[in-house]
């Protein structure tokens, strides 16, 4: 039985829902707009370690503030149309909270987003701390973002234990600095890689097999 923490925060996007297939579509459209090489679901990953208003600057130089612009328009007509809950994620969410546990979601995609899509699903009574890209100053692979959703809610990585769980290399990196365990789960994917690099605290396959370690 692993430590029990004393809070478990969450990445978003591939961790309790499945948006990455409609953000690489948002993603496309941008690059489509500017006449680029659209992007495979390798290349988005491997791009997508950094939140747009870190990379974007990267990729599009001056027209970044363009380029941000016309995916946040995308974003906005589109964003609940690509929301899809991971199986067995909110039973994990309702399951832990129950329990006591304090928890939260810090992803890096834009702050207004993740409340949006936090609110349609109505999962707000589950999720104390609530942050996306710009809540802090950094985003992820920065701790800086969890710091500070820790800080909300009176929770210290360095005198608590607390799981960051997550599924992409930012996720480890970001829950390394900000004093977390870092927690990977896979839903599907084999990462031997990540676990070789990062030695996640604890590995699941999925939101039931994390569940089942809270469970009688």
């Amino acid at each position: 039985m692993p430590d029990y923490p004393a809070a478990i925060f969450f990445d978003w996007d591939g961790t309790l829902v499945d948006t990455l297939p409609g953000l690489l579509k948002a993603h496309n459209h941008v690059r489509q707009h500017f006449s680029l090489p659209l992007w495979d679901e390798h290349e988005f990953y491997r791009q997508m370690t950094l939140s747009s208003r870190e990379l974007y600057p990267m990729i599009y130089g001056a027209q970044s503030d363009e380029a941000i612009k016309i995916l946040r328009t995308f974003l906005e007509q589109h964003l609940i149309e690509f929301l899809n809950p991971l199986p067995h994620a909110e039973t994990l969410l309702r399951h832990l909270n129950v329990a006591g546990i304090p928890l939260g979601v810090v992803s890096n995609k834009r702050h207004e987003f993740i409340l949006r899509e936090i609110s349609h699903l109505g999962w707000g009574v589950y999720l104390q701390a609530q942050a996306g890209a710009g809540y802090a100053a950094q985003d992820k692979p920065s701790g800086a973002p969890i710091r500070k959703a820790l800080a909300a809610i009176n929770i210290d990585p360095q005198r608590d234990i607390v799981w960051f769980v997550g599924d992409t290399e930012t996720d480890m990196l970001a829950a390394k600095d900000s004093g977390c365990l870092p927690v990977l789960i896979l839903h599907g994917k084999s990462r031997p890689e990540l676990v070789e690099k990062h030695n996640p605290a604890y590995v699941f396959e999925d939101c039931r097999d994390l569940l089942t370690v809270f469970l009688p």
